[in-house]
């Protein structure tokens, strides 16, 4: 892939200097640029610099930032979540489902993003091994933070893009000329970068109040996820057990408006915020700066509709503005944009998914009473009576429903659910005319295949 000079991202929240790729991945740093090993000479230069590939990512508009380049924003449009009041190429391509290989803001939002992430973790584990001054916990403890991220962009890519390149090393002789490696084996380095993170990572996140880095718990509920998403019901079942039953640290709320505070015990792992007194990137993006203006984003009819009436969920988590005689729901579970302190930060594993995932694990292996209880307990939460499994199919569409309402407009799980659960073309092309089966993934930006020989189009985008 087309290499560009390294650049060191200055990060002044963090005050290290942090080395980031301009494009894919990293190439060598010219003589006159910090080398990399210097940033993790001691423990407070080496938290800094790990410190530093959250702030990368919640820094801009990408991925898991939460603004318009989001996976909540961009999957949100693709799905049936989101409908699109400010038009413009890029964001009607997601929304009408005809993406081209062109399209900038799957370059830079997405691709382009994530492989930014996998290449700062790259460099971080390569530097945390060869450091020789650390002391052995922080040395511990930040290498299971980069391996738990660098599993945490490579989920997202091989869900969006399917077979992926698996660049593993700093090497850009290596990485300019990587083929796509299968989704399988993305997911097995997945599964290793996570195990080998669990048992490195501290019991407790460094900061337990307000999470904003990974403990040995954030790698146990990715690792539950990926676990679910691959077929492995006892695995899924046994690590989202394990955080279930940690109920000194993670317990849920019968109030609603809490959840995404940045003190709620439902979290798990949150990124803070960079942009100094505004809140989630989320809460900018959506809410409408009047309560007569329009919002960019609203929410669509069909998810709307939805939800029961009792749902507590459409009323504590979406907000609602008039603008031109019309009335827009928009997402509402960040509620602040301002304020200092900081009270939301951006949740990105939280422990309702949980109870969900060994829920759909639980009834997937045939437990029928464990997977309803399970369940139950969500419903609860929101407001709804008690459902009494006795279907496995039925119980199934009920937890993919539950997950619909509880995970709507958020970091992409709806568009990825229908995916994995063989529902997407069924749902699509009810709601969209444009839906083409070969839109369950995501093309290859164009700028890669080009130079890199290696790399291969997906289906229907050639």
């Amino acid at each position: 892939m087309k290499t560009h000079q390294l650049k060191y991202l200055l990060i002044p929240v963090f005050s290290i200097a942090l080395a980031a790729c301009e494009t894919l991945f990293k190439v060598p740093s010219p003589k006159n640029e910090i080398t990399a090993s210097l940033v993790f000479e001691d423990d407070g230069m080496a938290r800094s610099a790990v410190s530093g590939i959250y702030a990368q990512i919640m820094g801009g508009s990408g991925a898991l930032s939460g603004g318009v380049s989001s996976l909540t924003t961009l999957c949100g449009l693709y799905a049936d979540e989101l409908d699109n009041q400010a038009s413009t190429t890029d964001m009607d391509a997601f929304y009408y489902n005809r993406l081209l290989p062109t399209n900038s803001t799957l370059m830079n939002g997405l691709w382009k993003d994530f492989y930014q992430t996998v290449s700062n973790a790259n460099a971080a584990i390569e530097g945390l091994s060869k450091a020789g001054k650390l002391s052995p916990s922080m040395q511990k403890q930040l290498l299971g933070e980069v391996l738990f991220v660098r599993a945490l962009a490579y989920f997202y890519l091989t869900n969006l893009f399917g077979d992926v390149p698996l660049a593993l090393t700093t090497d850009y002789r290596v990485n300019n000329t990587l083929s796509r490696s299968s989704k399988d084996l993305v997911y097995a380095q997945i599964v290793a970068d996570l195990t080998e993170a669990e048992k490195l990572l501290s019991a407790e996140s460094p900061t337990p109040v307000q999470r904003i880095f990974p403990g040995k718990w954030a790698a146990a509920a990715l690792l539950a996820r990926t676990y679910l998403y691959t077929g492995n019901y006892s695995g899924a079942i046994q690590k989202s057990g394990e955080i279930i039953n940690n109920k000194d640290l993670f317990t849920l709320s019968d109030n609603l408006m809490q959840t995404f505070k940045n003190t709620s015990k439902e979290i798990i792992w949150q990124l803070k915020p960079v942009v100094p007194g505004q809140n989630s990137t989320e809460a900018v993006h959506f809410i409408p700066v009047t309560a007569t203006s329009a919002t960019s984003r609203s929410i669509s009819q069909d998810l709307l509709d939805s939800f029961a009436p009792s749902d507590k969920r459409k009323g504590s988590w979406t907000g609602s503005a008039t603008a031109g005689g019309k009335q827009y729901y928009y997402p509402f579970k960040y509620q602040v944009k301002t304020s200092s302190p900081l009270q939301e930060y951006y949740v990105i594993l939280r422990l309702s998914e949980q109870y969900l995932i060994r829920a759909e694990a639980s009834a997937s292996n045939g437990d029928l009473a464990r997977a309803g209880a399970d369940l139950n307990v969500i419903r609860a939460k929101s407001g709804l009576a008690p459902l009494e499994p006795t279907d496995q199919a039925l119980l199934l569409e009920a937890i993919t429903t539950e997950r619909r309402h509880e995970f709507f407009a958020e970091l992409g799980h709806r568009f990825l659910d229908l995916k994995r659960t063989g529902t997407l073309d069924a749902v699509m092309s009810k709601l969209k005319q444009t839906w083409s089966a070969h839109a369950a993934l995501f093309p290859i930006p164009d700028i890669e295949i080009t130079n890199n020989p290696n790399l291969l189009q997906n289906e229907g985008y050639q």
